[in-house]
C-alpha cells in the first residue's frame, strides 16, 4: 500500500507547489476533483487512508458505488500526473508570466 500512498503524496505536493500565477483554472479544478476521488477510492481499499473527508457527500457515495480497483486508481493517478506535466510544459503551472 506504500506505493499508491507515495504516488498520491507526490501528486498532492505537485498541486501544492504550483505558483499563484496564471493557470488553466477549469482544467486544474477537474484535476483536483479527480485527485479527491482517487484519495477516496484508495480509502475504500485501506480504511486508515482517509482520516476525515469534508467534501461533497455525493462524491463519497459515488466512489463507494464505483468500487474502483487499485490498478485503475494507479492508471488514473498516472493520467493526473501526465495532465499536470502537460500544463507545466505549456507554462500554465510555472511562475513565468512571460
Amino acid at each position: 500500500m506504500q506505493k499508491p500512498r507515495a504516488f498520491l503524496t507526490l501528486l498532492l505536493f505537485m498541486l501544492a507547489c504550483r505558483s499563484a500565477t496564471t493557470y488553466d483554472s477549469h482544467r486544474m479544478s477537474a484535476i483536483s476533483q479527480l485527485y479527491v476521488h482517487l484519495v477516496l477510492a484508495l480509502g475504500e481499499h485501506d480504511a486508515d487512508y482517509v482520516d476525515a473527508y469534508y467534501g461533497p457527500p455525493a462524491w463519497r457515495v459515488e466512489v463507494k458505488a464505483q468500487k474502483v480497483s487499485l490498478a485503475q486508481i494507479r492508471a488514473d493517478a498516472v493520467a493526473v500526473i501526465d495532465a499536470l506535466q502537460a500544463m507545466s510544459r505549456r507554462g500554465l503551472l510555472s511562475g513565468d508570466r512571460g
